[in-house]
């Protein structure tokens, strides 16, 4: 039941003040994108998800840069899999596609992989770019981002060929309606008066393949020290495997998390 109120008729000047401020308030918060489950998608259970292979993004919002040396020769990307992997066994309310079987399905002379590689880091250099065209190109939105997942919906997510790409991809696997994105931002290898250390950060994002909407998304940054009397650094493993862990999926739609037993 609604409850009439009668209101005096506000001054034109206040109700103009009251507009603005509402406005500004609805554009402030629009701006910024958190970490978790996207609040019009709280309810949504996908019915496949694709894990797409991993893509080297440096993170446009800080000065990242990734030891593409250390990348290859440690094998950066399948252990990034395979961690991400372990944390959905024993998962059944999640339906996915491996990221080996997208591989597989997509083909390895695909261009696809590539195209989507590209346009995840177009946009990124033209932030970068000293060029003043190249910022023509973006949107004040995509300009101001201040994290991985604002530079994902403000940059990319409504680009006609981006979208175009996700379709394409869901054609290829078993018409998947989501696509989890494992978007490497850094790795780095240094060492401070014979302190070893490495680090990286990773952004994952579950994405519509049709809308190409972020329904979830976290980015996470990690660094451990080396062994100092071994003088030596600790490896990539003892990173990454702490990483993802039940705090880093909190929110993932369908993911149960591991509560511990209480008596």
């Amino acid at each position: 039941m609604f409850l009439r109120q009668t209101f005096k008729r506000p001054h034109r000047l206040q109700l103009l003040t009251v507009t603005f401020l509402f406005l500004t308030s609805c554009v402030s918060r629009s701006a910024q994108i958190g970490e978790g489950i996207q609040p019009k998608f709280l309810a949504i259970n996908p019915s496949r998800i694709l894990a797409v292979p991993l893509f080297v993004v440096p993170d446009p919002a800080q000065k990242a840069s990734v030891d593409l040396i250390a990348f290859e020769t440690d094998k950066i990307s399948t252990l990034i899999e395979t961690e991400v992997l372990k944390d959905f066994s024993n998962q059944p309310s999640v339906n996915g596609v491996s990221f080996n079987r997208v591989r597989q399905l997509v083909g390895s002379d695909s261009k696809l992989f590539q195209q989507m590689s590209a346009e995840l880091n177009d946009a990124s250099k033209k932030i970068s770019s000293s060029d003043p065209k190249d910022k023509l190109d973006l949107t004040e939105q995509c300009l101001k981002r201040k994290t991985v997942l604002e530079y994902y919906s403000f940059c990319l997510k409504d680009k006609k060929s981006w979208k175009e790409n996700l379709n394409a991809l869901s054609a290829k696997v078993l018409n998947a309606d989501t696509a989890l994105l494992v978007l490497l931002n850094s790795l780095e290898k240094g060492s401070i008066k014979d302190k070893y250390l490495i680090k990286a950060s990773v952004t994952v994002v579950l994405v519509d393949t049709n809308s190409g909407a972020l329904i979830w998304g976290k980015q996470a940054v990690k660094s451990i020290p080396g062994k100092s009397a071994q003088q030596a650094f600790s490896s990539w493993t003892e990173l990454f495997a702490p990483l993802f862990d039940d705090e880093f999926w909190r929110e993932f739609p369908g993911r149960k998390m591991d509560l511990p037993v209480t008596k």
